[in-house]
Order: structure tokens, then sequence, then C-alpha cells
């Protein structure tokens, strides 16, 4: 912390220092915006699992980070980061691209037959085309190392990403996140806490991170309901929910 480089990786082995890592409360991952400034396909369920499932986090992990960053894993619970209590609720989309294009192919017309490297065929779903905007931090070597390699993957099932890279403060946390105007986005939630109490902002109907406009009342409920329950069992319990 803060958002880690590769060139860390030439002081793993260097003499006279110790090297350390250690992982944290804080969520690298993609936004997938589902409000009415957002592309009408990623209102879809089934476009956003295709999204999901088209990606190999496991891969992109070993790439980017193995070098400096050992052992380090996808985080697969989005209110339990990591620890004892993190179910991997999340590994259920662990990446599966023959799954991804089949919900494509049920749904779209264009598209390549099967996951191909380098395809160029794009999808058209309900006259949309499955082309999203991509927004991102520039200046940030492992975020654009991270979009090249979800640029393949998810070209492979041919869904076209078209990245921009801007500056994180002022402009894409002070004014794209905020103004919900932007498809798809990466870049890392600080949760900074083992209690999940900090990120209601972020799922709850209407919160102050909520960027992704997502609205839930089973979630907004049980959220609600676990913040102020003081049994430690029921709480986590809720909260797993």
């Amino acid at each position: 912390f803060p958002s880690p480089q590769t060139a860390l990786a030439e002081l793993v082995h260097q003499s006279g220092l110790t090297y350390q890592s250690a992982p944290g409360f804080v969520l690298e991952h993609i936004d997938i915006q589902t409000g009415p400034q957002g592309h009408p396909l990623l209102k879809q369920l089934w476009m956003r699992q295709a999204i999901a499932l088209a990606i190999n986090r496991a891969s992109l992990i070993k790439a980017i980070f193995s070098s400096y960053a050992p052992g380090q894993k996808p985080l697969n619970n989005l209110e339990y980061l990591i620890g004892p209590d993190s179910v991997g609720h999340f590994k259920k989309w662990n990446t599966a691209p023959r799954k991804a294009l089949a919900l494509l192919k049920a749904h779209c017309t264009g598209g390549p037959a099967q996951p191909t490297r380098g395809n160029t065929a794009i999808w058209t779903c309900n006259g949309q085309q499955a082309s999203f905007r991509w927004f991102t931090t520039v200046g940030n070597q492992r975020r654009a190392t991270s979009e090249a390699i979800f640029e393949q993957q998810l070209g492979a099932i041919g869904i076209k990403i078209n990245p921009t890279f801007m500056p994180g403060p002022p402009v894409l946390f002070g004014k794209v996140l905020p103004s919900h105007d932007y498809d798809l986005a990466e870049y890392a939630a600080v949760f900074g806490s083992p209690d999940p109490s900090n990120q209601d902002a972020t799922f709850t109907t209407g919160g102050g991170q909520n960027y992704t406009s997502y609205s839930n009342p089973k979630v907004d409920k049980l959220l609600n309901s676990a913040e102020s329950d003081l049994n430690p069992t029921t709480r986590k319990a809720k909260f797993q929910q």
C-alpha cells in the first residue's frame, strides 16, 4: 500500500534488505455499471456472467504479482476479503470461457464459434454491439498490463473493450465514478478493516460509493440488519448471506 508495482520485484533478493509482503483489505476489482449511464447490455445478467467467466483472474495474478507478492490468490469474498471468514463465494465465477461463449450464443449473433486468441468477431445482442468503455488510472504499469490481458481474454470470446487511461484523483475518482458514466472500471477499493461494515456504502442502494448503481432490496435489508447486530455469529451469517 499504496498500489504495488512490478518494480518491487527488483528488491526481493537484493542484498542488505529484508523484503516482506502481506495481504491487506484492498480489493483490486472491475466495476460493472448497471445504471442508465452504462451500456444497456451490462444490465443483462447473462452479459455480466459472461464477462466474469471469460476473465482468468488466477493467470492474471501469476503474470503480474508472482514476482513481488508470492502466494497471492484471487479474492473470492466481497465482505470478508481475507482471513478465516473469507468463504470463496466467487469461485463459481472462476474462468470458463466456453461457458461464457455459450451464454453469448444464446442471446447474440455474429461472434466467434469458439474462444480464439486474436479474434476480431464481436457479438451483437439486442441490436447492441458488445463493445464497452473501460476506464482505469494512467501511469500505473500494473493496470496497463492487466487491461491488455483482460482485453485479450474478453476479445477471445467476442467482447470488445475500449480502454481509457486517466488520472485517478481528480478525474476517475472525482468525476467519472461518481457520475456513473462508464461501462467497466478497474481500480482498488480500500476497505481497511476485517469487519465488513465499512463496505455498506459500496453495496447498498444509493450508497456513497455505490458507483455501479447496484440495487438489491434483499441485500439492503441484510446489510442494515447486520450493521446493528452485536452477536458475532449472527452478524457474520448476515454479512455472508
